[in-house]
């Protein structure tokens, strides 16, 4: 049974840490999700929030962070490939903090000798290296499964310092948010039982416990071995630990350090302040985790500066070197839009840009912007994206990028999308959204005659007031075909070219008009910036399982449609 916890103050974990230290008895560090960047990252909690069921002004911070590891681990919610771009978008704005300088310079202090942490970002390495300790020289650190570490002899710790990262590391693509008892449990065969090994026989140590989160961490819980009377345990959260947190010392005693004193930021600060007596070396805190790109505008305009790991990085960063460097602009001038037009199909971006051919390319970090020059006295620029509104290049991300790069005051998102009604509707209608919901959220259950019961949980999303008037307006002069409707959008990952299922999708919203692939990530991202957002998309089929006939010249005459409407509203002004 769990013993019952005695309260302790950072002063006396402090001295007893001293005591240790001189005595060189070295103690484990236990990093949980509450130390990690995702736990500090409003981006993570602006991506999530237009995917989860609750309302997130409703929850406590702690219940946030709680949803969003519940979202991402949703089953069918997103890709590996979705995830991977969530997860590195969030860390994009994290910063190296004052608390993870004040942790390397602990274990610097040989205060700890090994960190076990369940966060798969690469904060702490980064901040060991601002306090001049080299990967393969003063630490190493094991990824469970990845090949670079298949070979360590974990009985065996041949740097003074070790980081083992539980459920992997972002930057080596080697990690795990879904399921992620299978990082400890089956990564390579023989290297299971000596990481399961090392785990207990470091986490049967003496060890100080900071920031474990019961929904993120749940999985490693399980890995604590029952403790000895003669081991320390000292338990470090925001939160008094639930009946879960309290197995971790179970058969053992525990010192307890909680409420605002239990903050990673604060108690790491505040012991070191307690073990070293001063504040931390005058280092660069402003440094991004290496996994995200910065802000694309300040990577564009700012002046490089030599910062970053020494000539033996480790192989696990090879992917950060691949990314492109920063791109300079041709001038001085700073960019800024007062539309940005956002396409994703090649016959929807050459659509826009042929109605204006005497455009200029822009290059801001890895994306490019086709300035489009003063259109009804708006500065217009169009960018691209990748298909669906999820991943590294889909619309979420790259309106996302794009409202940073160029602060516009309107995103309108033009192409295609599919009808739903043909006997009320044709190809080339245009079709403008009143309203968007996402179709991909929803809640599969069982009706009381034991059939399967859907219902889509995502909301209606009303596009912006501003935009609906103006386009309202360009539509008394426009001729009266192609015809302009204005209504619900269905909005999804999936490419539909099935009738049935198109048939069930407007039996769940019967008001529908028509549905497309990325205007999700179009709300989401102009929602977190709170800027206005329209989409504008033309029909250019049915969603029937007929998509293949007559494709390129149905795409086309709609993709037309909707650039041609929508450069005739730009010009008729109201949108600077």
């Amino acid at each position: 049974m769990p013993t019952d916890p005695t309260k302790t103050t950072i002063a006396e974990v402090a001295n007893m840490l001293e005591v240790r230290r001189k005595t060189n008895k070295r103690t484990t560090l236990v990093l949980g999700a509450r130390a990690g960047g995702f736990f500090r990252s409003k981006e993570l909690l602006d991506i999530l929030r237009s995917f989860s069921s609750h309302d997130f002004t409703h929850l406590t911070p702690l219940e946030q962070f709680a949803e969003c590891y519940q979202v991402l681990n949703r089953r069918g919610q997103f890709s590996e490939s979705d995830l991977d771009g969530i997860l590195r978008q969030a860390l994009n704005e994290v910063l190296i903090s004052e608390a993870d300088l004040c942790l390397a310079e602990l274990i610097k202090g040989n205060i700890f000798d090994t960190i076990i942490s369940t966060n798969i970002d690469d904060l702490l390495e980064r901040a060991l290296e601002q306090v001049d300790l080299k990967y393969h020289k003063d630490f190493d650190v094991i990824i469970p499964g990845h090949k670079a570490t298949i070979y360590i002899d974990y009985t065996e710790k041949p740097f003074p310092y070790r980081i083992i990262k539980v459920f992997g590391d972002l930057s080596s693509r080697v990690y795990n948010i879904v399921e992620r008892r299978k990082q400890i449990t089956t990564t390579r065969l023989g290297e299971t039982e000596m990481l399961r090994a090392l785990l207990e026989r470091t986490l049967a140590r003496d060890i100080l416990v900071v920031g474990l989160d019961p929904i993120w961490d749940e999985e490693l819980l399980a890995a604590f071995p029952p403790r000895s009377q003669a081991t320390s345990y000292w338990y470090v959260n925001e939160q008094d630990p639930d009946h879960l947190l309290q197995r971790t010392w179970q058969g053992g005693s525990v010192r307890l350090i909680t409420g605002e004193d239990g903050n990673y930021e604060h108690f790491i600060k505040a012991l070191h302040w307690h073990l070293c007596k001063k504040q931390p070396g005058n280092y660069n805190k402003q440094f991004n985790s290496s996994i995200a790109s910065p802000d694309p505008f300040i990577a564009a305009t700012a002046p490089t500066t030599q910062s970053g790991p020494s000539s033996n990085e480790p192989a696990r960063k090879a992917e950060q070197d691949k990314q492109p460097a920063p791109l300079s602009l041709a001038s001085d001038e700073k960019l800024a839009a007062d539309v940005l037009i956002v396409t994703t199909t090649e016959v929807e971006a050459t659509s826009v840009l042929g109605l204006i051919p005497e455009n200029n390319l822009r290059f801001i970090r890895d994306k490019t912007y086709y300035d489009l020059g003063t259109v009804g006295g708006a500065r217009t620029f169009m960018v691209q994206s990748e298909m669906g509104y999820g991943g590294p290049g889909g619309s979420l991300l790259t309106v996302a990028e794009g409202i940073r790069a160029l602060a516009p005051s309107a995103v309108i998102m033009v192409g295609i999308a599919f009808g739903c009604d043909p006997t009320k509707q044709r190809i080339g209608d245009i079709l403008i959204s009143q309203q968007i919901v996402e179709y991909d959220l929803q809640r599969v259950g069982t009706a009381a005659d034991g059939t399967q019961a859907v219902l889509i949980r995502g909301d209606r999303s009303a596009a912006s007031i501003r935009l609906l008037d103006r386009f309202r307006s360009g539509r008394r002069d426009w001729p009266r075909s192609p015809r302009v409707r204005f209504g619900l959008i269905l909005s999804g990952a999936k490419l539909v070219d099935n009738l049935d299922y198109r048939e069930q999708l407007r039996a769940f919203e019967p008001e529908a008009i028509g549905g497309e692939m990325e205007g999700a990530g179009l709300y989401a991202a102009a929602q977190r910036f709170k800027i206005d957002w329209l989409l504008v998309k033309a029909i250019c089929d049915w969603a029937d399982g007929n998509k293949h006939q007559n494709k390129s010249k149905r795409q086309k005459q709609a993709a037309d449609n909707a650039a041609r409407f929508t450069l005739h509203v730009i010009r008729q002004g109201g949108l600077k």
